[in-house]
């Protein structure tokens, strides 16, 4: 006879509920740990760089924005696309180049095109418009329509 009380909403964890986010979490912590010499560059870049002080505020202001869009993604239902996995590929062969020719530029830009391939690749063509483009003013918005 088993004395388990049943589960009460909001007590624990319902791990069916995170599973799905496995992959997110792993590409993450890969881009985190892949890219952590270039972001301690990028802030270091921010800190003694007078006219990029603002620097810091940006993955703030970015963070921001897509926490005020998570409705719309929550009710976008997310489909891979493969494509991404291209676009990730070109981020790392950019990172690489700046590495072997000790060039910043290219290893800034392949943290965006990682960035941006990643959500591609876990989000699909549809979130990847949403966050490419906060704004549905914005007057880019054309390149993805």
């Amino acid at each position: 006879m088993s004395t388990d009380a049943p589960a009460q909403p909001g007590k624990g964890v319902d791990l069916h509920a995170i599973l799905p986010y496995w992959p997110v979490a792993v590409v993450v912590a890969a881009l985190a740990v892949g890219f952590h010499a270039v972001l301690a560059a990028l802030y270091q870049r921010w800190v003694l760089d007078e006219p990029s002080g603002g620097g810091p505020l940006v993955p703030v202001a970015a963070g921001y924005l897509v926490w005020q869009m998570r409705d719309r993604l929550a009710s976008t239902r997310a489909r891979g696309d493969n494509r991404g996995l291209a676009v990730m590929a070109v981020g790392m062969l950019a990172f690489w180049a700046g590495i072997w020719a000790d060039i910043f530029l290219p290893q800034g830009l392949a943290l965006l095109l990682m960035g941006g391939g990643t959500v591609l690749w876990l989000g699909g063509v549809q979130w990847a418009r949403l966050l490419a483009f906060p704004s549905s003013s914005s007057s880019l918005c054309f390149l993805f329509r």
